[in-house]
């Protein structure tokens, strides 16, 4: 099937969706939003290519989104800028946020944020900074290339920020071996979030490689594709 290529202004950057040719994109239909990664300070939209026919697949319309990055901003109006985008985006209908790395990070602090986009559901992948404070203790460094106070990053931790007000199921898809400690974050995070009432599912694969988590769902047979498509059908919500 050719795919049409369509950018669409949200928020003055650029936002690729993607849908069928010859056809244009419905009025009203489920849509994943993806939110890449890139350590904060880097990375573009064309990292959710991989992604992008597993959730076309499934109906979705899909959308990779960018936003702006420190240090030329701060991290809160990355945040910002991933928050409206995503708001604007799921106006097409139910919406289901999809984030790498940092970008899973950005999107789980925009999820749980009291001005919140109307999210159906969360599928976050090797997600890294759930607790942003306990990873910049470890790592002075990036705290220094944030540019963040302590306050500030606890304002930016989803482990801070998750309420019983705002559930929304969620997956965590993370590495047993990455040496950014993803599946002890994701236990973490998970852990916060069921204490709030929350469906989260966690997975964990001790065999995979940080990139694996967008690369896998190439392969739709690949145990990471196989574990989103199975969040996807016990949560029909997320699409209705």
């Amino acid at each position: 099937m050719r795919i049409v290529r369509r950018c669409v202004a949200l928020i003055a950057l650029a936002t690729v969706m993607l849908f069928a040719a010859g056809t244009a994109p419905p009025l009203r239909a489920p849509i994943a939003v993806f939110v890449h990664g890139g350590g904060w300070v880097s990375g573009t939209p064309a990292m959710g290519d991989p992604l992008s026919g597993f959730f076309r697949g499934r109906q979705f319309l899909f959308a990779s989104i960018d936003y702006p990055k420190p240090p030329t901003v701060p991290l809160m109006s990355s945040v910002e800028q991933v928050q409206r985008q995503i708001a604007n985006a799921v106006r097409s209908g139910p919406s289901v946020v999809v984030a790498h790395s940092a970008g899973a990070h950005l999107a789980a602090t925009a999820a749980f944020r009291p001005d919140a986009p109307p999210i159906r559901c969360l599928i976050l992948l090797d997600g890294v900074g759930y607790d942003l404070v306990g990873l910049l203790k470890a790592n002075p460094t990036l705290q220094q290339r944030l540019g963040l106070t302590w306050r500030q990053a606890a304002a930016l931790s989803p482990t801070e920020l998750a309420t019983d007000s705002m559930r929304r199921p969620a997956v965590l898809l993370a590495a047993g071996g990455d040496a950014r400690g993803t599946a002890d974050q994701a236990r973490r995070f998970a852990w916060v979030l069921r204490g709030n009432g929350m469906d989260v599912t966690v997975k964990i694969f001790p065999g995979a490689a940080h990139n694996d988590f967008r690369t896998a769902f190439l392969d739709p047979n690949s145990p990471i594709a196989r574990a989103a498509a199975a969040f996807l059908a016990a949560h029909p919500g997320c699409s209705k």
